[in-house]
């Protein structure tokens, strides 16, 4: 519990300062230790004997250890710290600054010097093993940044389609893709871009724009036959144009931003195909 709580109290000064959380806790501590020395018993009493004789000694022994082990864990952590934060997973950050700190503290104020040079030995080795785990921890993520492990190709399904990419224009970047959709991108330098939208079309032969093209329901919005299949749907209240076109078992739609180029959008939707291996690892 003594070392959880010195742990505790590390963090906390790490991220925001001792404050109040660190008083309290080192008066808890003190109680704990206290605790602790009195289960001891008289074997206790014969190592650190100037901590036995009373209440007070207790208490200043118990406080010594927390101190000196917090420091201890500070040191230690700091040994941790990389460009990239705190190296190494939880378990090995909890088994460096939680154990050995206040178990290193406790013995180097056992007044025997073979304990005393031990505890200085361990002091050494787990502050090496923290600085090599920093080492290592860094040049992992180092070998990572500089040859990042390339994402895996897209897999090819009926929905994976794009469109030659129109003159001008960058792309496809990838948006969105499930078992429903796939999204794709392309963009003009200013910004102005045309997005590319596959489904499953619908068994019942329906249009996904048959509803917005009834004036009835839609005032605003008009439907023209764009040539080659393709059927332009214009919404004048939401300034809005789509393109669609029916391909096989999907439907293809090409929405277009405002000044986006209706001639793009009309080759993205006459050149669909399954997208090379360059544009899936892309």
């Amino acid at each position: 519990m003594a070392m959880l709580l010195g742990f505790t109290v590390l963090m906390a000064a790490w991220d925001s300062g001792v404050g109040v959380l660190g008083a309290a806790a080192l008066a808890v501590e003190a109680l704990l230790g206290t605790a602790a020395l009195a289960v001891v018993g008289r074997r206790g009493r014969r190592l650190v004997p100037w901590a036995s004789g009373s209440l007070r000694g207790h208490l200043l022994w118990s406080t010594a250890v927390f101190l000196l082990g917090t420091a201890g864990a500070a040191a230690f952590g700091y040994l941790l710290m990389t460009p990239y934060g705190m190296a190494g997973t939880t378990t090995w950050q909890l088994l460096l600054l939680t154990g050995p700190p206040y178990a290193i503290a406790a013995a180097l104020l056992v007044p025997r010097l073979t304990l005393r040079i031990g505890a200085l030995a361990a002091a050494a080795v787990v502050g090496l093993a923290a600085a090599l785990l920093a080492y290592a921890d860094t040049a992992a993520t180092e070998a990572a940044i500089a040859h990042p492990t390339p994402p895996p190709p897209l897999p090819l399904t009926r929905l994976t389609l794009v469109g030659d990419r129109p003159p001008g224009y960058d792309g496809p970047s990838l948006v969105l893709s499930n078992r429903t959709a796939f999204v794709t991108r392309y963009a003009e330098p200013t910004g102005e871009a045309i997005v590319l939208r596959i489904n499953h079309a619908p068994k019942d032969g329906s249009r996904p724009y048959d509803a917005a093209c009834d004036p009835s329901l839609s005032p605003s919005v008009t439907c023209a036959d764009d040539g080659g299949g393709r059927t332009l749907v214009t919404d004048r209240k939401a300034r809005t144009r789509e393109l669609y076109v029916r391909h096989g078992a999907v439907d293809a739609v090409a929405s277009l931003d405002t000044g986006a180029s209706l001639p793009a959008a009309r080759r993205l939707l006459t050149t669909l195909r399954p997208p090379t291996a360059r544009e899936r690892a892309a």
